[in-house]
């Protein structure tokens, strides 16, 4: 369904929208087709299907890191084919929380600076009440007694805790999350998770979320099967 073709009340809650969207990369030995995918506020969206099927590259669209050769692709309000590097890079920083696979933690930075990270980069940010919100945080994540240290002094699931809570530290309106969960053991990963839905409906934000975990699907309003949108 098109953007114009949507009822007032439903385009001022869409978050995302791709449509007839071509990815391709720069070697063509990839490339991913949606014919149709869109996320409206306030979703719980869990993103599955095989390895290579292009869950992360989506995620990479959808946060304007990779950029698309054809199609329409609109994020919180935004034509992202029309915005600049700098714009993508700003509309990330202000408005969405990343998970990445690989964490993507600052070497040089403590677990306490990774977490408040956005306050260093936007100039936009609140600093009001920030070592409140950051101990909270930790708290939550089990991460408190960890504030004073580096990433190389922490362990793959700590390092997971640590890029969760920056990602929810904004209060953002889009968080996106590649597998958050898949380092933890199950118990961790339960309270991980709760903190991360707790966080999306604190600020009734929308969460997609790539995941191998099918136990946790029912947690999710809505399930998106990467085969479904090439066929939507």
């Amino acid at each position: 369904m098109a953007a114009t073709q949507l009822k007032t009340s439903e385009a001022s809650s869409l978050q995302v929208h791709l449509e007839d969207v071509t990815y391709q990369t720069s070697d063509n030995q990839f490339q991913l087709k949606i014919n149709s995918f869109e996320l409206f506020q306030g979703e719980k969206v869990a993103v599955t299907g095989p390895s290579g099927s292009g869950k992360t590259t989506l995620l990479s669209l959808i946060s304007g890191y990779k950029t698309v050769i054809s199609g329409t692709i609109q994020v919180l309000g935004d034509d992202l084919r029309r915005s600049s590097e700098k714009e993508r890079e700003a509309r990330r920083i202000q408005k969405m929380g990343i998970i990445f696979q690989d964490f993507r933690l600052i070497d040089y930075l403590t677990v306490r600076e990774n977490i408040a990270l956005a306050s260093f980069l936007s100039q936009s940010t609140s600093q009001v009440n920030l070592r409140e919100r950051i101990d909270s945080i930790a708290d939550q994540l089990q991460l408190k007694s960890l504030l004073h240290r580096y990433p190389d002094q922490l362990s793959q699931g700590e390092r997971q805790r640590v890029a969760i809570g920056r990602a929810i530290f904004q209060q953002p309106k889009l968080i996106l999350a590649d597998e958050p969960t898949g380092n933890l053991d199950p118990v961790t990963a339960a309270q991980s998770l709760d903190l991360l839905f707790q966080a999306v409906e604190q600020s009734n934000a929308t969460l997609v979320m790539v995941t191998h975990d099918h136990s946790l699907l029912s947690r999710f309003s809505r399930r998106v099967e990467m085969a479904q949108l090439s066929n939507a």
